[in-house]
């Protein structure tokens, strides 16, 4: 093989790996979403979906319920948590 072609090889399959990269952190969760819940939250309910979670998130800001809630997986369903 030519070092030509190797280096169009590796460039090839570097920008394959810089496509999957930037994939993969389009979908990875965010910093919102980490899974421990911080000690000054309290628990509101739980949802079947992230949807509904949201929604009622963002009910609870729009009334001044809270300012700051976090939808989290528990596994099983998400669980509402807001602030104190």
């Amino acid at each position: 093989m030519s070092v030509r072609a190797l280096v169009a090889r590796s460039a090839g399959v570097m920008a394959a790996l810089a496509a999957t990269a930037g994939f993969l952190g389009a979908v990875a969760p965010s910093a919102s979403a980490v899974s421990v819940r911080p000690a000054e939250m309290k628990f509101y309910d739980d949802y079947w979906t992230l949807e509904e979670c949201r929604q009622v998130g963002e009910w609870g800001k729009s009334n001044g319920r809270w300012t700051v809630y976090v939808c989290q997986w528990s596994g099983w369903d998400y669980d509402l948590y807001y602030d104190s």
